[in-house]
């Protein structure tokens, strides 16, 4: 129900543009990224999974993915 949202998606959008703003690279916006939806860092194939995902749809889109993830949603 959240995937498609129009809160949600302007959301990812502004969070996007945080991510560029406080890191140039790739790698350190998907880090970064990790830090604030999942408070740790993404191992490496995480990463390079997120990266391939980034370049096909986009960095927003990669947010919203993240936050529908079910690792977002519940708690341990």
């Amino acid at each position: 129900a959240m995937l498609n949202n129009r809160f949600l998606v302007r959301q990812t959008e502004h969070l996007a543009k945080r991510l560029q703003v406080e890191s140039e690279d790739l790698p350190s916006q998907v880090h970064r990224l990790f830090e604030l939806i999942y408070s740790r860092r993404a191992t490496e194939s995480e990463a390079i999974d997120v990266i391939a995902y980034i370049k096909a749809h986009g960095l927003a889109n990669a947010c919203r993915v993240l936050i529908n993830s079910n690792e977002f949603l519940f708690v341990r």
